[in-house]
């Protein structure tokens, strides 16, 4: 296992376990004596420890944290899975991370950070990462079938995220095609899917997962409404439970997929279609149509009911939203 720290997230992780040891404040002098660090210099730090997305701040010669921060145990995790784990505090990316070591990896390796300076989601938008906030992790799949034939991959893991969360006890989880988890109607989590054909015909898949556990209450430029997980890792399951309940439903679905393809999945996808059977708007480049939202076909293709005709659209073409009934 990989695991790195950099100075400043050791100092900010130390701070962290203080905190929250002392019901998430403390006075400087406490926690000077504590680091141990002069007073001056926590102040001059608390913006660099700001900038990893911790909601942590001083004031009246106090520390405050006003969002908890949640930690994967690693060596927990290492115990648990089967396959080599990455453990980070920070990185560009999870993604990229693996996908610059393709040569050496094996199926069902995964990635961790705590931190990502450039995670990313579908069509390049911005992840927001804050430190510990929620779950980024990236796994590697080497797949027997070329690009074409795990085109539907996104779908396969939508489903596999929805049903672990379901088994974790998560109410109102839904899939919105082709790769959004929502839970009551405001998005949860996001999988991008990366694919390289390798030289012999078959395919290197890279999988993440950005998954909201628990939004710190800080501004920052999320263009949507979402939902996170904090009720659950208040309650009975860890990030750590989560993380591995995610490894696992993936490496089952993966294996299924490999061997049946898509179409045994199709009804489960349908159960869980955020949009199923509703009124939606399509729309195509410049070309915007309002019809009916009928689930995916065989390829993992939507299929969309507009002026009584069933048409198949690609998700790389299109965006679709719900219309207001």
């Amino acid at each position: 296992m990989v695991s790195i720290v950099s100075k400043d997230l050791m100092m900010l992780q130390h701070i962290i376990l203080l905190l929250q040891q002392h019901d998430c404040a403390i006075s400087l002098r406490k926690l000077s004596q504590k680091l141990p660090l002069p007073v001056h210099e926590i102040k001059q730090n608390i913006k660099v420890w700001q900038s990893f997305g911790v909601n942590l701040f001083e004031k009246e010669d106090m520390v405050f944290l006003l969002s908890p921060v949640y930690l994967i145990d690693s060596e927990a995790l290492a115990r648990k899975i089967a396959t080599p784990l990455d453990y980070f505090d920070s990185l560009p990316s999870t993604n990229d991370f693996l996908l610059g070591r393709l040569a050496e990896l094996e199926s069902g390796q995964l990635c961790i950070a705590e931190h990502q300076q450039s995670g990313r989601g579908r069509r390049g938008k911005r992840w927001f990462s804050p430190y510990g906030a929620h779950l980024y992790q990236s796994m590697y799949w080497r797949s027997q079938h070329d690009v074409q034939y795990n085109s539907a991959v996104g779908l396969v893991i939508g489903i596999a995220t929805a049903q672990a969360l379901h088994q974790l006890g998560v109410s109102g989880v839904k899939v919105k095609w082709p790769n959004d988890i929502y839970r009551d109607g405001y998005k949860l989590a996001g999988i991008l899917v990366e694919s390289q054909q390798a030289h012999d015909g078959t395919c290197h898949l890279v999988i993440g997962l950005g998954l909201n556990i628990s939004m710190p209450n800080i501004r920052c430029n999320i263009d949507q409404p979402f939902r996170d997980l904090t009720d659950v890792v208040q309650g009975q399951h860890t990030k750590t439970d989560i993380a591995y309940a995610m490894w696992k439903a993936m490496m089952a679905a993966l294996t299924d997929f490999e061997k049946y393809g898509l179409a045994p999945l199709c009804a489960q996808w349908n159960k869980y279609d955020l949009f199923y059977g509703q009124k939606i708007q399509l729309t195509e480049g410049c070309q915007t149509l309002v019809g009916y939202h009928r689930g995916i076909d065989n390829q993992g293709r939507l299929q969309f009911e507009y002026e009584d005709k069933l048409k198949t659209y690609d998700s790389a073409r299109v965006s679709v939203r719900l219309l207001s009934q």
